[in-house]
């Protein structure tokens, strides 16, 4: 079955999903058909997976429906998975068939970028989706209990490769879980029952922060168990456990991959260009060379006038999305195309419930519960923006 669509947008995370809801607004009364593509049939708050991993968060907790949210919207809905995308043809192959495109938004999210360390695919998990986050949860949760019966160390000890956004919200979960986890599983007193490392190739936590931020956030975790080993990439990780660059065997059943994100592969097979791992896109946010084809959230590279690269952030996905409907919509009605004009609002890591730590606008600086509610702040706004979009509300 071919299906066809004047705009079709792959993947509905935050820049896809907000992209699509924009072009059902402008194109809404004209004789345009929107296409929205993606695996499942909802939509995930990526940045809420590190909860689920560590069990703080139900799955069911970070997914929305997408027929609830495109419900009455001029937008059609095709749950697939993306095999081959053929940009000559401007066609893309699914499981549920042949999609054709006048202009494509690509917007499938990353995938774990695993710098072709061995094992890493084979027998850690990542946070980038809810499946594995889900499975890391189930992984973690049957290792303790395997460890009432081997008494083997290796099976209450959780392994963290990147201390980065992702692997220090996921410590400072299990860190937060850890006396649930001596409770239920009958875990030592011994190094609080449960085992944390965060093992980290740079010489400090949060890289992307200023440096007292990454400190406060090593020491805050520290004082919970966590343990950072720092200058410290994998080499390797095999099923008994992870090995360090310098030779050190960490023995562990338990591991998660938190080192960086890349475009998925078939994308790369497609035949996109590739820099840092992601597909390079102008400041019209379309992909060079391919004057039909836009490259949105995790997936694009994009190097702002004034801030530089941006980072693959859920801040950066719901900036691209709305902007590049706005030009796939400009291309289709005649009208011109704009640059996206980026804002530095800030980040802020949490470390567990009650703590987190942020940098706000590049220069405000903040802590503890003001930096923890200040994320919540953060996360609300999304829903905000996205019930707006959807037209759930009028502000």
């Amino acid at each position: 079955m071919v299906q066809e669509f004047d705009v079709l947008v792959l993947g509905g995370g935050y820049a896809g999903l907000l992209a699509a809801l924009r072009l059902g607004k402008r194109l809404a009364g004209k004789p345009f058909r929107v296409g929205l593509v993606d695996r499942n049939p909802y939509h995930t708050l990526v940045t809420e997976l590190h909860r689920v991993a560590a069990g703080t968060a139900s799955p069911t907790a970070v997914r929305i429906p997408f027929a609830k949210i495109l419900k009455d919207k001029p937008v059609s809905f095709v749950r697939a998975e993306v095999h081959a995308l053929d940009l000559r043809e401007r066609r893309v192959d699914t499981s549920a068939g042949a999609l054709h495109y006048k202009i494509l938004l690509v917007a499938l999210g990353g995938e774990a970028e695993t710098y072709g360390i061995p094992g890493v695919a084979e027998h850690a998990l990542s946070a980038t989706a809810l499946a594995p986050a889900r499975l890391f949860r189930y992984r973690l949760e049957h290792n303790l209990a395997r460890y009432a019966y081997t008494q083997d160390d290796a099976f209450r000890t959780v392994v963290i490769g990147g201390a980065g956004f992702t692997g220090v919200e996921l410590a400072g979960e299990l860190a937060f879980r850890a006396p649930d986890f001596r409770e239920a599983f009958d875990l030592p007193d011994t190094e609080g029952g449960l085992r944390i490392f965060v093992a980290e190739a740079t010489d400090r936590a949060l890289p992307p922060f200023p440096e007292e931020l990454g400190r406060y956030a090593a020491r805050r975790l520290a004082e919970r168990g966590v343990r950072f080993l720092f200058g410290s990439p994998f080499r390797e990780v095999r099923e008994e456990g992870v090995l360090l660059g310098d030779g050190t065997f960490l023995p562990a059943r338990t591991v998660a991959w938190c080192g960086g994100v890349r475009a998925p592969e078939v994308l790369r097979r497609a035949g996109f260009p590739i820099q840092n791992g992601r597909i390079p896109v102008g400041n019209d946010l379309r992909v060079p060379g391919f004057e039909d084809v836009f490259a949105v959230g995790d997936v694009a590279f994009f190097v702002d006038e004034d801030l530089g690269p941006l980072p693959p952030t859920a801040q950066t996905a719901i900036q691209m999305g709305p902007q590049a409907a706005e030009n796939a919509a400009a291309l289709l009605t005649g009208g011109s195309v704009q640059p996206l004009r980026a804002k530095n609002r800030g980040a802020v890591a949490t470390l567990g419930p009650q703590d987190a730590v942020g940098c706000l606008y590049g220069r405000y600086r903040i802590y503890g519960r003001l930096a923890f509610w200040t994320k919540r702040a953060i996360e609300m706004r999304y829903l905000a923006i996205l019930r707006r979009e959807a037209g759930w509300y009028t502000p």
